[in-house]
Formats: C-alpha cells, structure tokens, sequence
C-alpha cells in the first residue's frame, strides 16, 4: 500500500517496516481488542443486508463504522461520501463520534489542507497524519481536534474499481500519537474498507439510476419527470408567500429542416449546445427541463416583465447562432409565459396556459414572445378539463376499439380492418377528436391509449373462435410513442401475452417531423418489423413525409388521406395526387390505400386509377368487434 505521511515527525519507511516485522509478535496481545472471525463475519453479513435491502446510505456507513470500532475500541470511524455534482465531502457514517462532528465536517470541499480526509480525497492517496496537532494539513482544525479528542489519523480513499472515480474516504481517528503499531490496525482495517466501497458504489449507481430517471440524456436538463417532483413545489411555495414566478414554455422554431439535414445524432448535439446557452443565460432559473423533443420549460423567480426581458435576451444569445458541419445555425424560438393569479394557483394550469401561449406565437410566424391572458386561461381550462376526461375514461374502459373495413375494390370483399379509437363515454364524445388527440399528446396518454388499442386488436386476432376470420388489423400509434424507451418491447410483449400472430397485425404511423430514415425511429420500427408486424404510412401527402421514408423505413403500406380521396374527380390536383402516390406505391412494391371512401362516385374514380383497396363509410363505418364479426359473415354470403 502507498502511504503517504504528513508531519515532520512521520513514520520513516524503516519504521513501518518494523512495524510489519512485529505483527507477528503483537498478534497476541491484539486479540483482545479485535472481532473474531465469527463477529466480523456476522457483521459484514449485517451490512451487505442492508446494501441488499437499499438501506440508507448513511445507515449502512454507520454500521460499518460502528463495526470497525468494535474491532478497534480505541479508534472512531468516520466515512464520508463524495459528492459528485457538488464536488464537496458529506457526512456519511459514523459510530462513536457525535452528530455534532458530522455536521462540522459536512460539505468539506478536499484540497491540500484539509486534514487527512479532506488531503486523501483531494490526492486520492491514504495519508496517515502521526500527530495532528504538529501536522500541517490539520493547521485549519486543530481546534476541532481538541473538542473530540483526536490527536492522530489515517485516511483512504474509496474508489469505484469500475471506472477509477472517487467514491468517498474512509478515516480513523485515534486519542494519541500514532504509533509504528497501528501499521497492523491499516492491514486489518481493509475489510472495512472493502464493505464502505461497496456500499458506495451501490449508492452511487442508484444515484445515476435516479439522475437518468429526472434528467434528459443528452442535455442534462430535468425532464418531465422532474418536473412533477419539483413543479408543484416551486408553484405552492410562489403562491404562499406571494413571490415572483412566471413559467416560460420554449418551442424552437422550424426545427423539422434542421433535423431532418442532420438526422438525430447530430441533432442531439445541438441540443447539447442549445441547453448550454439556455443555462448561462436563465441561470437564475430555479428549475430548467427538456420537455419534449424541442420544447423547454424554465421556471424564473422573476415578475412578468423582468421574464419577458430575460428572454429577449435569450432570443440574442440564440441568434448568435451554432456551429454544425462548418455551418452556422440560425435557431429562433416562440415563447409563451405565464404565471399565477387568483384563479390560476396550480402548475397544471399555468403550464397549460405558458403552453397555449407558445402556440399563439408560433401561429403569428415565430420568434415571438406572448404572454397567456385570460383568453388562454380559458382554452387551457377546456384542455385541462379534456385531460382529466380522459384520464377518467382510460379507467373506466370508456375508450374501446372499433373496427372499419379496409375493402379490396376489386372483389368488393373485406382484406382487413383498422381499430379506430371511440369514446363511449357521453360527456367525452362531444369533444372534437382532433381535440381529444392534441391532449392526449401533449400529456403523454396517447401512450396508454396505444397500448390500449394495441392489446385489444392482440386479444381479438388470438381470440380462439377468430371474430374477423383471419383478416388483419391495423392500429394506430403514434410517432411519439414508437420513440418512448420501452415501447417496443410492450408491443413485443403484448404479441407473447396473447399469443397474436404478428402478420395479421399492422401499425400505422402518421407522417411526422421526429419520423426519419436515422436514428431511434428507424431502429423501432425495423425491430417491429423483423418481428412479423407489418407497418403502413397513414394520412400519406399532409405531413413531413419524403422519398427518404420509403426508401429507409421498412414500410409495407401507403395510405392516402381522406383530404385527397374527397376530392377525386372534382380536383385535377387531387387526382393527380392520388395517381401519383399510386403510381409511387406500385414502384416500390407497397400496397396503395384510398382512405375515406364515401360516395360510388369516389370508388369509380379510384378503381379507373388503377386502385385495389379503400376504406370509409361507403362500406362501414367503424363497429364494435361483435358487430364487425357480423358485418364480416353477412358481406361473404
């Protein structure tokens, strides 16, 4: 072991050889005052318990400390733990010493000077201090010495073995000199140690898991889970003692073009960069979170129109501009704020009403920073109000699949259905479904509404007496939802669940500007697809879609929108359109359909085209899987 000494009447390495060379001799006498074998067993079993059972990390420190002066009746244990976002030593555990002493050590930054523990974690070596009193790193806290008895210590670090980082100190404090002796007391103290740092590590990993839980990956900015730990707070304690706080929503402007040259690794670069100007400049913030792809959120202790000043200069910093591939840039955003008054007291609202804010500024062109008024109180109380039926209807079973037949044109026979989501209950029904999606969005429960339709069209395909006599069905997800981590698998898992044969299932993805040919879009849906499901590109010609989806994404099915189907016969661009997407269908191998089919008109004007499937109410509207079922056999007789 490399033991550095620090006094100028250390131990010589003569000295310490000589204490090694009488180990042997003073084994004897030291039984008396160390743990049998039997004890320590017993008490290392006691502290991986509590590493077992995700003890606290200060209740298994202090039992290990407790465990070390059992061994050693003259010495107390002091452990300490290093924190790595603060960079300062905390109070760990303890056995004799008082809490008095912890509290005296608690935040210790390490340096050169700063006794043994604070030296060893600053060098990362151990440091025996032989006398504290003459020592020159304990110059600062001799006084402390005194008070609790100390006249001598040695301190180690502990280190993560797995990537060499500094986990915390372990230090033993003795009543007298050192003396060449306690060189047995350093062999012996390894077991405790050995426990401390694996106590450590275990904290320290389930310190990450939680960083990763509340914070985005690739800016280090909270993120929504965050901001339900901390948002709530932050608004009560504003509303309580009447201080400042106004809520600013972030949605940079235009972002799809920057994406979509770049692709998403690049792209998370930027962001990088983004969140670092973000953080200078709102560095009065009290909490900054990553809200959704690139929509950011900050909470400022500041009065309205100090947070619009601030983002005025926020809108500067941005227009300086970011360096990508020898390229400079421009990136401008709109910004909503928002704060409380009598009527809006809670974050759910004002974060509504920041949000509705943004979108008004984002409808005026851009780059533009709004204030929500009482107009936007209202929408965001309507939105709030739809979100909360939703909620409700998602436990109550209240939003069910029905099923639509997607026809073949040339047989006039059914090849399949899609499960389209409908409300069942009364209040909900009487909100736009364009609405009713928008929140669901927005909130995250499109997520549970996926899954939901998912599982059930699992459970109808695998139903043993096979209601749709072997058709396929589509169901819809949402682009957001193919990018949350773990969808992929609760598809997957939802496929072994039932026992559903993937190629009667098919996914339809509306196009969208987080939807490319690169990253962890693509990634999902060629997982999905080596899986046996199929996968369709719904609502084709009103999104973001390019050539680059059908030709990097592993599409099965194009769909036209409705929009264009209405049209047919009556639009030379409608009809052109159509021909078009077919045309590109064909071209690529893909199955073409003609969305929204509702008069015989359409459906001549389509299968002259050339088209072989449509759907809409020309057939069916959408049914309950029984009624389907029904449908089915009565439209094969």
């Amino acid at each position: 072991m490399n033991l550095s000494t620090n006094s100028n009447i250390a131990l010589s390495p003569k000295a310490l050889r000589d204490g090694q060379n009488r180990l042997r001799a003073s084994l004897e006498s030291l039984k008396g005052r160390l743990l049998s074998p039997e004890a320590l067993l017993q008490g290392q079993q006691r502290v991986l318990e509590l590493v077992a059972r995700n003890a606290s990390l200060k209740e298994t420190l202090s039992e290990i400390a407790r465990l070390a002066e059992e061994a050693f009746p003259d010495m107390s244990a002091s452990i300490l733990y290093f924190d790595p976002v603060a960079q300062v030593l905390r109070a760990g555990g303890y056995g004799r010493l008082p809490n008095s002493f912890a509290e005296a050590v608690e935040g210790m930054v390490p340096g050169p000077n700063m006794g043994s523990c604070g030296t060893c974690a600053f060098t990362r070596e151990p440091i025996i201090s032989v006398d504290v009193f003459e020592d020159p790193l304990w110059i600062d806290f001799v006084g402390l010495c005194k008070d609790y008895g100390i006249r001598s210590a040695w301190s180690t670090p502990l280190i993560d073995g797995r990537d060499g980082s500094l986990l915390g100190v372990f230090g033993m404090y003795y009543p007298t000199i050192w003396s060449s002796e306690r060189a047995v007391d350093i062999s012996f103290a390894q077991d405790f140690h050995q426990l401390a740092t694996i106590a450590a590590e275990r904290h320290r990993d389930e310190e990450r898991s939680r960083y990763l839980a509340t914070h985005d990956a690739y800016t280090g900015l909270g993120n929504r889970n965050l901001l339900i730990e901390q948002g709530e707070a932050l608004v009560n304690r504003a509303v309580s003692t009447g201080s400042p706080l106004t809520l600013a929503f972030i949605d940079l402007d235009r972002f799809k073009p920057v994406r979509q040259q770049f692709g998403h690794a690049q792209t998370d670069v930027i962001f990088a960069q983004i969140a670092t100007r973000m953080r200078e400049r709102l560095n009065c913030a009290e909490l900054l979170i990553r809200f959704d792809g690139d929509e950011f959120v900050a909470f400022l202790p500041l009065a309205m129109p100090d947070a619009k000043a601030l983002m005025v200069e926020l809108a500067k910093d941005m227009a300086i501009g970011f360096e990508m591939a020898e390229l400079n840039l421009q990136i401008t955003f709109s910004c909503g704020l928002s704060t409380y008054d009598h009527d809006t007291s809670d974050l759910d609202m004002i974060l509504i009403m920041a949000d509705e804010a943004t979108r008004v500024a984002k409808q005026l062109g851009g780059d533009m920073i709004v204030i929500a008024d009482q107009t936007l109180a209202a929408r965001a109380k309507s939105r709030r109000s739809i979100r909360k039926m939703l909620e409700v209807a998602l436990e109550t079973d209240a939003i069910q699949p029905f099923y639509q037949p997607i026809m073949n044109l040339t047989t006039g026979r059914a090849k399949g259905f899609e499960a389209l989501m409908r409300i069942t209950d009364e209040k909900l029904k009487t909100v736009p479904i364009q609405d009713l999606i928008a929140v669901a969005e927005e909130t995250g429960q499109i997520h549970r509404i996926g899954l939901k339709m998912f599982e059930a069209a699992c459970k109808t395909v695998a139903d043993p007496s096979d209601p749709l006599k072997g058709l396929s069905v589509n169901v819809n997800i949402s682009v957001a939802q193919l990018l949350k981590v773990g969808t992929t698998q609760q598809i997957l898992d939802s496929l072994a669940r039932f026992g559903a044969d993937p190629a009667r299932l098919c996914l339809e993805l509306t196009e969208s500007q987080w939807l490319d040919g690169d990253g962890a879009g693509r990634r999902a849906l060629m997982e999905l697809h080596d899986a046996g499901l199929k996968l369709a590109l719904d609502d084709f010609g009103t999104g973001y879609a390019s050539l680059n989806y059908l030709r990097s994404l592993p599409f099965d099915i194009i769909k036209v929108d409705q929009s264009f189907v209405k049209l047919i016969g009556q639009d030379r661009q409608a009809d052109a359109l159509c021909e078009t997407v077919l045309a590109l269908g064909k071209a690529c191998g893909l199955d073409v359909v003609a969305e929204g089919v509702e008069t015989p008109e359409q459906l001549k004007a389509l299968t002259d085209m050339g088209f072989e499937l449509g759907q809409g109410y020309l057939w069916s509207k959408a049914m309950p899987v029984d009624m389907a079922s029904k449908w089915l056999t009565e439209s094969i007789q």
